[in-house]
């Protein structure tokens, strides 16, 4: 089943969000108007990326039998040139705004060696989504102040496939299933912006969730009931 769609209404980090969710295997093609972007995902991680001006060229998969003669013949010149190429590519894609996109599914071959080397698409996803300006994109996925988000079940074990920097580990660390977004933002000091970026990171790479709305309890209610016949009877003391 294919994924077709336009950048300008499905940002690149949330394409990369869906092919993670559900760890697609298969080939991403995008057409940015001056070329073409190719990216090849195992399980839901990257294993290549590379640009082309034809579409056609995005199967050749040159790239991808260079890479792997690069491997096994230990060739680090060669090594380093093709993650070079790849992480231009992938640069590209996230940050373009503009283009239509095309995701197949196919079981293609990958080599051992090759699997060693998948690129973490959650890393991915928070590094780049820092680079995110437009305050609509962000809205998307926090479209309020009043939102509180949690951490997910397994989140700290997850930070081994990020690379968090330190402005990072005070947001993450203030996510705690009580704090709104507007109060993570006084807890952390950071500018408003740079908060809900990671957040956005945060969201699509898996890391935390949307909390539960809380429930008004009858304990709730019983200690507001309280509280009010103290304040009644403090008054009659007057």
């Amino acid at each position: 089943m294919a994924i077709k769609g336009e950048l300008e209404h499905l940002h690149p980090i949330e394409l990369l969000q869906i092919l993670r969710d559900n760890r697609e295997t298969g080939i991403l093609v995008v057409d940015v108007g001056n070329g073409y972007i190719g990216m090849y995902f195992v399980d839901g991680k990257i294993a290549f990326a590379f640009r082309a001006d034809r579409a056609y060229d995005l199967f050749t998969q040159k790239l991808v039998k260079d890479f792997v003669t690069a491997l096994k013949t230990k060739d680090a010149a060669l090594f380093s040139r093709l993650i070079a190429r790849i992480k231009s590519s992938i640069a590209a894609f996230v940050s373009s705004t503009k283009g239509t996109f095309s995701f197949e599914k196919a079981n293609f071959f990958v080599d051992d060696d090759v699997k060693e080397f998948l690129m973490s698409t959650e890393r991915i996803i928070i590094s780049e989504s820092k680079r995110i300006s437009d305050p609509e994109i962000l809205e998307r996925k926090i479209s309020s102040d009043e939102m509180v988000f949690r951490k997910v079940k397994g989140a700290d074990e997850m930070l081994s496939q990020v690379q968090f920097d330190a402005d990072d580990y005070r947001v993450f660390d203030a996510v705690d299933g009580k704090r709104t977004v507007a109060e993570i933002i006084e807890y952390t000091g950071l500018p408003s912006i740079k908060v809900k970026q990671r957040l956005f990171g945060f969201l699509c790479a898996g890391l935390i969730q949307r909390a539960p709305r809380r429930a008004f309890r009858l304990a709730d209610f019983l200690s507001v009931k309280l509280v009010a016949r103290l304040i009644k009877r403090l008054r009659g003391m007057k």
